[in-house]
């Protein structure tokens, strides 16, 4: 029991970092249901509206991102076309304004 707790919590610890990661809407884009230019829209986020990543990377040159409330959707998870945004480690600012990261803290996808 001891070990499984030991392995949980140090997962929790690894995974924790990739949810803090964020793309900031840089263009105008679509929040689409599946990585794919095809797929159903969901969502058109302002510009420099922050998403969250739900996961690092990239699928067929998508980010995986959760939709904020107040897009019109209920869907909480959709896909953003990578050349549309910027992406950042940590967490996004609280105050709406534009991220102001550093070169050694910015995310380089692409």
């Amino acid at each position: 029991m001891r070990s499984f707790l030991v392995l949980l919590i140090s997962t929790l610890f690894v995974a924790t970092p990739a949810m803090a990661d964020f793309v900031e809407v840089r263009r105008s884009v679509m929040i689409r249901a599946q990585p794919d230019g095809d797929a159903t829209i969901l969502a058109q986020p302002p510009v420099k509206t922050n998403l969250h990543l739900v996961e690092p990377g990239q699928t067929n040159g998508y980010y995986h991102v959760w939709i904020p409330p107040g897009l019109g959707t209920n869907e909480r998870q959709g896909f953003v076309f990578r050349n549309r945004v910027r992406g950042f480690r940590g967490y996004p600012p609280k105050t709406g304004a534009a991220p102001t990261a550093t070169v050694a803290s910015e995310v380089v996808y692409w």
